[in-house]
């Protein structure tokens, strides 16, 4: 502002020679250089109408200042007289400056557009070097606008300033032309040579005056301000004096004398000031505020303040100090504090009246102690602000000063320490950015003729630093900026995008304050950097270093070695670039150009530089991808490039490009020119494959454009590639943009045929248009028309828009015919107004079949500025009717009424929105801009969309009333729907800073009517329950009691847990759910509740469970083997810290539970166990529980809960004469310890001793012959069936090969027994001993030892065998191997018999020497004979042996007798008592079978069958205990 005013004067001052002494061509250039030299993009300056014929005389018509809204500052007829030559003598001398009017129609928009200069500019203070002298000032009206200060008014300005040789005359008067008048003068004269000091103030103001508005006093009332006094400097009074509304506020009084050592001064003010402050601020003032300062002024030098005092209500300041005589610090002691004296929070009085605090204490002592030392501290409690607020703010800072009075050696020392804790935020973002500690820490010293050594100036809060250390001289700071972030993940929420990654930056250097200067050597690096943008994430990804030298001085900004680099990307820059003048390289490297998007890639190399100097700077830029892709094609000889010249503040150049797509050249060539008042673009070519477009355009400094652009495409699917876009078709256009004054003009011709891009679709289009001023209310006459066209979801056949300009009238029309049948017509006109534009509308129609809306009657929409005002707009839809009315301007007079709306009538533009539903409702909006109010009611009925059926919902109703205010909304609501859904709101909503109060009701929410939002988990039940909402939007708060019956959810069902009974109260505060209680109760008996707090985040986490759990829940996941559980566990635990790390304490219980395993025939009785959670670490403390076979187990021992190390384990197993007996091979009583060590689900170690007290092990007396299972694939199979067939592992496919190896237990376990090991069965009977160590993997033991014979015999047909040796082998499960051997002499052969195998599968061999046939040694080892020489009952006895040698199978040993004795027949059967008995038989005849068995009971049996013919049979029988039998038998086969 001061320039553009210090400007106005050079041109009254310059403008009267140029005009006498130039031509009219001159002085335009003149004014053009001046309006250049002012305007930037955001401030036009006009100066027009310049008339000074005499040469000290000037007239300026017109001067106004503008921005991007348009005038601001408006100086009408500027006039100046004044004296030329008196500058030769260093004096202004202006007889009279003025002008008629200056309007300040509103405060000027900020300039954000500007780029600061290269260059840091020097510091200084402006000079005077000349005496001024104004005679006469007069400014007939200055206008403020409302804006300004509140307050539309006018004002005139006269008045006289001379100011020469340090003395000063000034008479200065300001008169109110409007409203209630009102006057401010001031008459104030210095004299140097006396020091006499005449000062005159007065101001007087009506009600609603200046004055009050610019204070802004409540009520606007009457001002009144006199300032007054008179004498020489070392002998004055001056008294004050305010009134407002009639009553004195403010007096005060300065008194200034002189004393021995100087000028002594007094002052008091006080007085009810706080009639002065808004209301909200009184409380802080109180009923009187009071200032009091003396002290005196040394003629040697230096002040001495003896006094300073302040006292309001809240605060109250008592202070002193001292300076030196050459103006430095000796002494300072300051106690200030601010609180209520009732105790209540205290509003600062500054702006915004949201900053409060509870107390505040401040204390200094600085050269107030016998020794050197100096302290300070200042203490704030519970700080409030409008978005932040803080438990406490503590400072403390302390040091040494010495040597104060020796200029040449004074000293001093700091140490300052203070934080700011318990932050909190309104808003969420910021409140996680800053985290709820920020701390500060500087210490250093300070030598007279040295500069300031700052040691350490740290400020760190959530992981985040910015440290200093080094030296500061004159403003100038030098040394390391160090910048660390551990992360700036924290930061996420208010950037609004997911952050990660960290930094660590150092730049060593100097910074100068003053000029904004800098000269940094860079040295950093960040690390995992992501920005939630993904091309960006892509492009940072690793580690990015930052290196090199940035500075920015007088001569511009420089560069030195700068990189920024990584695996994808490097950035260099090295050189100067200053105003005028460059030496100055930068490039870019890009790995991939796929970082930045999928649908490209191919290595990008930028090059670019400046170069130049005496205003004349050569720019080059260089971009090329040698081979990549766009779009699917292959790219080759990519090229991109740009060589010009930037003269002072034009740049004109030429812009070139050149690729290859599949093979296809495009070229691309331009001229560029920006300058300040132009842009432009010449001669533009663009050609690619079958596109083509050449022209010009030309952008003034208003922004409109001039040019033609021509385009001829018989396939632009090229040149959409080079864009990204996939697309096919042809297009054609002729462009010609045009303008006068502020109008923008386009005129333009065009087809398109069979057009795609992306999801639009245009079969063919034609465009005939003329518009005129586009850009603000646009006339136009042509056609457009098209057919075939898809966009968004909607498709149109047909689409016809004319558009016919009568004057200033545009009348147009738009009919269209959607795919789908439907129909849509609009008409209508626009027209500029005085103010603004005038649409109105004479039709709007769609139908479909039955189903129409339509604009009832013409309506008008007139808008001027930012008032908009409606007539009657009426649609009827359907056999609904919608009605607008009303005025949109500063008082806001709107109506909106809907009356039976079918939301169907979209499904006619849109079909798969599929909205069905009827609504009614009224909205009244009423109050002003700043304050409007609004009251609504609504009802809707019915209603559907696709989206609400795909979810779940349907035909949901719809009640809701209420009202808004600019601060507000209240509302009642009601929602019902579909499965007895019922829930309502009622409350209020602050649309600005404010509080919640909104109380919800659940009646019932059915969960099933969620199952389609929350997919395949067949969800039931139903909630319901009461809520309150209260704190901010940015945190809210919340109270629920919460009931929920029959829930259910697939999880739940597969654990058991279906349907739950849930009760859950509590509270959500501060980021913290908070349970007051929590029950769920469930099935089978299982119940737990719980209560405490549950953060958000961070720690903080708080969970007491208690509750009963029953073992059955298991028995669904265990049903595959048949296990059941019965029994409860008790369960008492409290969870704390967070969720990233949670720490768990609890008791867990068990009485009585009862575990039954049939796969191994195990059952547990008697459970009983205690056992404690503790962080990650489950403690058994006691376990134990009774085989139902006799005997006890035990257990104690840990395990982890950390997954990632395999839960970890350590458990020590006791066994008390435990007898286990699997029901078929094995029966034993064992004793011992084992314990299992290391990660369970990774190679857990079984390991220990094990005694066995005693064990039979039974061979089978029989085994079932094996038999294949046949390979049956069920079609259709019933659910019952396929339940069965899973249980039973039926049906299944084979075994997955596994992708990683599985978890294998590890076995070191010594089993011993020296005795009491019993192998029992077939004519068995041993006893084994010893001891074994098993060792490996459970799935290959390999067993060290085994168990050796202690006595054993083998009974055959009364004949026994005693073994010689004999080994028992451990294995992978509870069948043992064996290995015995018998040796026995008969007749002339020895007899070895050998017993081998698993017990389940056990093989008896006899062999002899010398070597006969199995059935031959038996023969001879039984009866001593020849099996030839054996009778039919010794044959049978021998066969019965056989059979239970065998087990009962088809032996060989069985079919070597068979054969031996010359049988066709030779079975083992047993009868229906288990008795076993041998049938043999043998064919005498072809057509006679004779038969004969003998039983284990001495019972025989002969039998004949005789074929008569093939069909007639006669059979008998003779039994030795006399049953016969006789018959005659006839089979047919069918």
């Amino acid at each position: 502002m001061i320039r553009i005013f210090a400007v106005i004067f050079l041109l009254l001052f310059a403008a009267p020679a140029l005009a006498q002494d130039s031509a009219e061509a001159e002085k335009s250039y003149f004014l053009s250089f001046v309006e250049e030299q002012l305007s930037t993009p955001n401030r036009q300056i006009s100066i027009s109408d310049i008339q000074g014929v005499l040469s000290s005389e000037a007239n300026i018509g017109s001067i106004t200042i503008a921005d991007r809204e348009g005038i601001w500052l408006r100086i009408t007829n500027a006039k100046i007289v004044w004296s030329r030559l008196a500058l030769l003598r260093g004096r202004l001398d202006i007889n009279s400056l003025g002008a008629e009017r200056i309007d300040v129609i509103r405060k000027p928009l900020p300039d954000t557009s500007s780029l600061p200069s290269p260059e840091a500019k020097g510091f200084s203070l402006p000079e005077l070097p000349l005496a001024v002298i104004l005679q006469d000032l007069q400014v007939g009206r200055i206008a403020f606008g409302d804006s300004i200060f509140g307050l539309k008014s006018e004002i005139s300005l006269a008045g006289s300033l001379t100011l020469d040789g340090g003395s000063l005359d000034s008479n200065l008067k300001v008169q109110r032309l409007d409203g209630p008048g009102g006057t401010f003068a001031i008459k104030a004269a210095y004299a140097k040579e006396s020091q006499k000091l005449d000062l005159d103030l007065s101001l007087n103001e009506p009600q609603n005056g200046i004055a009050a508005n610019l204070l802004n006093i409540e009520g606007r009332p009457p001002v009144a301000l006199a300032l007054k006094g008179s004498g020489p400097l070392s002998d004055i009074a001056l008294q004050l004096t305010l009134d407002a509304a009639g009553k004195r506020v403010l007096t005060g009084s300065t008194q200034i004398n002189r004393q021995g050592e100087g000028l002594a001064f007094k002052t008091t003010v006080d007085g009810a000031i706080a009639i002065l402050v808004p209301p909200l601020f009184r409380d802080f003032f109180g009923n009187d505020t009071a200032l009091a300062v003396n002290g005196v002024v040394r003629d040697a030098g230096g002040v001495s303040l003896d006094r300073l005092n302040i006292k309001s209500a809240a605060l109250a300041v008592d202070a002193t100090a001292d300076t030196t005589n050459d103006g430095f610090l000796r002494r300072l002691k300051v106690n200030a504090s601010i609180a209520d004296p009732s105790g209540k929070k205290v509003i600062l009085p500054v702006a915004g009246g949201q900053t409060t605090v509870d107390k505040a204490v401040l204390a200094v002592a600085f050269g107030t102690s016998a020794g050197n030392d100096w302290s300070s501290t200042l203490d704030v409690t519970n700080l409030t602000t409008n978005s932040l607020a803080a438990k406490s703010v503590n400072l403390v800072a302390k040091g040494l000063a010495e040597n104060l009075d020796n200029p040449a050696a004074r000293s001093l020392s700091y140490d300052v320490n203070g934080d700011v804790s318990g932050i909190t935020a309104k808003r969420a973002d910021i409140a996680k950015a800053l985290g709820d500690l920020i701390q500060l820490k500087i210490n250093g010293n300070w030598k007279a003729g040295t500069p300031v050594n700052l040691k350490q100036a740290l400020v760190a809060a959530n992981g985040f630093s910015t440290s200093l250390a080094g030296t500061i001289d004159k403003f100038i700071y030098n040394g390391d900026i160090l910048v660390k972030a551990s992360s700036i993940a924290p930061f996420s929420e208010l950037a609004g995008r997911d952050l990660a990654g960290s930094l660590d930056l150092k730049a060593n250097g100097a910074v100068e304050a003053l000029t904004g200067g800098f000269n940094l050597m860079l040295d950093g690096h960040a690390t995992g950097m992501k920005l939630g943008v993904d091309a960006a994430d892509r492009v940072l990804e690793g580690e990015t270093r930052i290196t090199g030298g940035l500075a920015r001085g007088e001569a511009g900004l420089s560069a030195r070695n700068f990189r920024v680099e990584n695996p994808q990307t490097l950035v260099t820059a090295n050189g100067t670039f200053a105003t005028g003048a460059a030496n100055f390289d930068f490039g870019l490297d890009l790995t991939n150009l796929a970082l930045l998007s999928e649908k490209t890639s191919g290595a990008l190399k930028v090059k670019g530089s400046a170069r130049g100097s005496d205003g004349i700077i050569a720019l080059a830029f260089n971009a090329g991808v040698p081979d990549g892709k766009l779009s699917g094609r292959k790219l080759s000889e990519g090229a991109f490039s740009f060589n010009g010249l930037l003269l002072k503040d034009a740049l004109d150049g030429k812009v070139s490009g050149l690729a290859f797509l599949d093979g296809v050249r495009a070229d691309l060539a331009t001229e560029l020119a920006l300058h300040k008042d132009e842009k432009r673009l010449s001669n533009v070519q663009f050609i690619a494959g079958g596109t083509r477009l050449r022209g010009d355009v030309t952008q003034d400094k208003k922004g409109l454009l001039q040019g033609n652009l021509t385009l001829a495409s018989s396939d632009v699917s090229t040149a959409a590639a080079l864009f990204l876009v996939e697309a096919t078709g042809k297009a054609n256009a002729a462009i010609a943009l045009s303008h006068d004054d502020e109008s923008q003009n386009i005129d333009i011709k065009g087809d398109i045929d069979g057009l795609k891009a992306s999801n639009v679709t245009v079969g063919k289009a034609a465009v005939a248009l003329a518009a005129q001023n586009i850009f603000k209310v646009p006339s136009a006459n042509g056609t457009i028309t098209a057919t075939t066209v898809s966009a968004g979801g909607v498709d149109i056949s047909t689409l016809d828009a004319q558009a016919a300009q009568q004057g200033k009238t545009t009348d147009f029309k738009l009919n269209a015919a959607l795919k789908n049948g439907a129909k849509t017509s609009v008409g209508g006109s626009l027209e500029p107004t005085d103010k603004g534009f005038l649409l109105s509308l004479a039709n709007a129609d769609l139908t479909r079949g039955a189903l129409a809306a339509r604009l009832v009657q013409p309506a008008a929409i007139n808008v001027a500025g930012s008032n908009v005002s409606f007539g009657d707009i009426i649609l009827d839809i359907g056999k609904g009717k919608v009605t607008i009315r009303g005025d949109v301007a500063e008082k806001l007079d709107l109506a909106v009424a809907i009356e039976k709306l079918p939301l169907d009538v979209a499904n006619a533009v849109k079909p798969d929105l599929g909205l069905g539903g009827e609504i009614n409702g009224t909205a009244k909006i009423g109050g002003t801009r700043d304050k409007p109010d609004v009251n609504f009611n609504v009802q809707a009925r019915a209603i559907t969309a696709a989206m609400l059926k795909k979810a779940g919902l349907d035909g949901l109703n719809l009640d809701a009333k209420g009202t808004s205010t600019t601060d507000q909304l209240n509302v009642d609501a009601r929602l019902t729907g579909a499965n007895g859904l019922d829930a309502s709101a009622k409350g209020s909503v602050p649309l600005t800073p404010g509080q919640l109060a909104v109380d919800l009701t659940l009646g019932n929410l059915p969960l099933r009517a969620l199952n389609g939002v929350v997919k395949d988990q067949n969800l039931a039940g139903n909630v319901t329950g009461r809520g309150r909402i209260t704190g901010t939007l940015q945190k809210p708060n919340a109270e629920f009691d919460l009931k929920g019956s029959g829930l259910s959810a697939k999880p739940l069902q597969d654990a058991g847990l279906s349907p739950l009974q849930l009760t859950a109260a509590g509270r959500f505060a501060n980021d913290t759910l908070t349970l007051t209680s929590a029950k769920a109760d469930g099935p089978q008996g299982f119940t737990v509740s719980a209560n405490g707090n549950v953060p958000v985040s961070g720690n903080g986490l708080g969970i007491n469970v208690t509750g009963n759990i029953p073992l059955s829940l298991a028995n669904r996941f265990l049903a595959d083997r048949g296990t059941q559980a019965k029994g409860n566990i008790d369960v008492t635990a409290s969870v704390s810290g967070s969720f990233q790390q949670p720490l768990i304490r609890g008791m867990f219980s068990a009485n009585g539970a009862e575990v039954i395993d049939p796969e191994t025939n195990l059952r547990l009785q008697r459970i009983t166990l205690l056992g404690s959670m503790e962080g990650q670490t489950v403690t058994i403390r006691t376990l134990n529980a009774g085989l139902s076979t006799g005997g006890t187990v035990s257990a104690t021992g840990t395990v982890s809960t950390d997954a990632a190390a395999n839960f970890p384990a350590n458990i020590q197993i006791k066994l008390d004469k435990a007898r286990y007996a699997d029901g078929n091979l094995v029966v034993a009583t064992l004793t011992g310890a084992l314990g299992i060590n290391g990660p369970l689900t990774r190679d857990p170690v079984i390991s220990g001793n094990i005694n066995v007290d005693r064990a039979e092990i039974s061979v089978p007396e029989s085994f079932g012959g094996s038999s294949a299972v046949i390979d049956v694939k069920h079609k259709k199979t019933p659910k019952a069936v396929a339940k069965t067939l899973k249980r039973a592992k039926a049906d299944q496919p084979a075994t997955a090969t596994p992708t990683a190896r599985p978890s294998v237990v590890r076995l070191d376990i010594n089993v011993t027994a020296p005795n009491k090991i019993f192998v029992r069965g077939r004519g068995l009977d041993t006893e084994i001993g010893g001891s074994v160590r098993l060792t490996g993997p459970a799935t290959d033991i390999q067993p060290v030892g085994a168990f050796d014979l202690v006595r054993g015999r083998l009974e055959i047909l009364g004949q026994r065998i005693t073994f010689t040796e004999g080994q028992v082998t451990l294995v992978g499960d509870l069948n043992p191997e064996l290995n015995f051997v018998a040796s026995t002499q008969s007749s002339d052969i020895t007899v070895n018999v050998t017993v081998k195998g698993r017990v389940s599968d056990l093989q008896i061999a006899f062999s002899s020497q010398p070597e006969l046939p199995q059935d031959e040694v038996l023969a001879r080892l039984i009866f001593n004979r020849s099996i030839s020489e054996l009778s039919p009952l010794q044959i049978a006895r021998l066969a019965a042996a056989a059979a239970e040698l065998a087990g009962g199978s088809n032996s060989s040993l069985l079919d070597s007798l068979r054969k031996g004795t010359g049988l066709d027949d030779l079975d083992v059967t047993t009868d229906s008592e288990g008795n076993a008995g041998v049938k043999a038989g043998r064919y005498i005849r072809d057509n006679v079978y004779l038969g004969v068995e003998a039983g284990a009971a001495g019972k025989t049996k002969g039998t004949i069958n005789l074929d008569v013919t093939p069909q007639l049979k006669a059979k008998g029988s003779v039994g030795s205990d006399g049953d016969s039998g006789a018959g005659v038998f006839f089979e047919r086969d069918y």
